[in-house]
């Protein structure tokens, strides 16, 4: 998913669309409307954050 996220972004910026363009596209929720997957090489995690408290349950 992310690197779906990536590439979509990118492709959003390379042709300069309006920048609620990825907002439409996420809540489309049609796959079909989002960029290329970005290549895996050059991504990585970064950082987790978590302070204890589950707040998906």
């Amino acid at each position: 998913m992310v690197r779906t996220l990536t590439g979509t972004l990118i492709n959003l910026d390379k042709n300069n669309k309006p920048l609620d363009s990825m907002e439409k596209i996420l809540e489309s929720k049609d796959r079909t409307k989002a960029g290329v997957t970005a290549p895996p090489s050059g991504l990585f995690l970064y950082d987790i954050k978590f302070d204890g408290i589950r707040r998906h349950i």
